[in-house]
């Protein structure tokens, strides 16, 4: 329901409502994680680990590539995503966190080798970004220099997205978790649509 009233909010509506929205963004994260969390089952240290380690690395990766350029090419983050330090919005490392472990648990049911596993989050999360860049543009999430996404863009998420997604796959914990799963389609129909729109 949260995210069919952001886009209907988004993409119908003008001033007041749609700047609502955009404020709506960063609660959004946050709640998503929650209820996620939530719904996971025996928390153990190999899930902390997890949690932690995507957390800091995705916050990290965001304030090198966001200050020097190198890792995505050169783009700067908007106002709707938050505090920003160095540049960076705090939410950003949280949200990775988000991508990587809805990705991982979708991923999980398949009856593959933990590597094949990693591989395939990677690509649907490269596949997702490939989505959210036109949505992010427009509603001033972040911006690119010249208004051109970088190829190197998709290159820095994959290797990123790869290095997340096998920690998720090799840090030892209970990684069934329907909502999780549910998140993540969600988050996919949430940027299709709005590329469709």
């Amino acid at each position: 329901m949260f995210h069919l009233v952001g886009i209907i909010l988004l993409n119908f509506t003008k001033g007041s409502m749609y700047y609502f929205a955009l404020d709506l963004v960063p609660l959004n994260i946050i709640f998503t994680v929650l209820l996620m969390m939530k719904s996971q089952k025996n928390w153990n240290k190999g899930l902390l680990i997890f949690t932690l380690s995507s957390v800091i690395v995705g916050f990290l990766v965001e304030v090198v590539g966001v200050n020097s350029g190198i890792i995505f090419g050169k783009y700067k983050y908007g106002e709707v995503l938050g505090f920003k330090l160095f540049n960076t919005p705090l939410l950003i490392g949280l949200n990775w966190f988000l991508l990587t472990y809805s990705a991982g648990c979708l991923v999980e049911k398949i009856r593959i080798g933990s590597f094949f596993k990693a591989s395939i989050s990677t690509f649907l999360l490269v596949l997702l970004d490939y989505l959210m860049e036109p949505v992010a543009m427009k509603h001033n999430f972040w911006s690119w220099h010249n208004g051109n996404i970088p190829e190197q863009n998709y290159i820095g998420w994959f290797f990123t997205s790869f290095l997340l997604s096998l920690l998720f796959q090799f840090t030892n914990w209970s990684k069934q978790n329907a909502v999780a799963s549910a998140v993540f389609i969600i988050q996919f129909a949430f940027f299709l649509f709005q590329n469709i729109l």
